[in-house]
């Protein structure tokens, strides 16, 4: 995996100077579970509503670029944080379940002045699911996309697990082959990525 750190990281840079040039503020927001960055627009919208973007496990708001970009012209403001141990926030090593949600959780609430709709993608669509539960003043509305967090029997649950338990490179192939209808050309990239991010300690802990 020599390099393959680097790289991921460059692209993230990327993605970062692009929707600064698009005008989202990259910021950085103390909690006290952990340092959150978070990328934020006010927008010009004929929308009134502030939608927020919550990401998947091992991801982050970077992926949202376009979306977000699309979004302008239908909302007020974009707000989307990169969960603890993902993107260019703060990454303990001893990632609990309960420290990740309670950062974002944190941040919303101070962030938060009227209730918005927020978008949650897989780890990031349970984690709007348990804030709508608990502060259900501050939610519009819930958009979300293959949400984690589904009951599931012991070994369904233990095979799921397995799947993120990564300790070949093979292993993430096939779990980016599973992602797709057809496999794009560029999923060897993608892989190595994948299993870079699944096996950064902080994430070997959330898991864990």
């Amino acid at each position: 995996m020599a390099g393959a750190a680097p790289l991921d990281r460059a692209i993230e840079r990327l993605g970062r100077w692009m929707l600064n040039r698009r005008g989202f503020v990259s910021r950085y927001v103390p909690t006290q579970s952990g340092l959150l960055h978070v990328y934020d627009k006010r927008c010009q919208g004929d929308g009134r509503e502030t939608v927020v973007f919550l990401h998947g496990i091992t991801s982050g708001a970077t992926p949202f670029g376009r979306l977000m970009k699309i979004m302008e012209a239908h909302v007020k403001r974009v707000i989307a944080p990169e969960a603890l141990g993902h993107g260019f926030s703060e990454s303990p090593d001893n990632l609990h379940p309960d420290r990740l949600f309670e950062a974002t959780s944190e941040f919303l609430n101070n962030e938060l002045k009227e209730p918005a709709v927020i978008y949650g993608n897989s780890m990031g669509g349970a984690i709007a699911l348990r804030y709508a539960v608990e502060n259900p003043e501050k939610v519009r509305g819930l958009i979300l996309c293959s949400p984690a967090g589904a009951q599931m029997d012991a070994d369904a649950y233990a095979e799921f697990l397995g799947r993120l338990n990564m300790t070949q490179r093979s292993q993430a192939r096939d779990f980016v082959n599973a992602l797709f209808h057809k496999t794009p050309w560029y999923s060897a990239i993608i892989s190595r990525f994948i299993y870079k991010r699944f096996n950064r300690k902080s994430i070997r802990f959330l898991l864990d």
